[in-house]
């Protein structure tokens, strides 16, 4: 008589194939999504000042002050990023 082999699962060896396998992509990916918070955050932070910059030349515009030849800054210091808005 011929001897059925049916065995369902997985072997140590496939188990620890899989598992170094994603060790590995995690090594690679996690760094790369951590630079893409990274940029995320600081396009907020930079979003957010500059739509505070339009809230006070806003604020400003109502007045009877001469800001006809004024400039406004808002500086990035991390990145030497400068937005410049001129009043007119």
């Amino acid at each position: 008589m011929k001897k059925l082999n049916n065995k369902k699962g997985f072997t140590i060896v496939e188990l620890v194939i899989v598992i170094a396998v994603i060790g590995i992509l995690a090594g690679v990916l996690i760094p790369t999504f951590a630079g893409v918070i990274d940029k995320a955050n600081k396009s907020a932070a930079q979003q957010e000042a500059a739509n505070a910059l339009k809230v006070v030349l806003a604020e400003v515009a109502g007045t009877e002050d001469d800001f006809s030849n004024a400039t406004f800054y808002i500086l990035d210091s991390s990145s030497d990023i400068e937005y410049t808005v001129a009043y007119t």
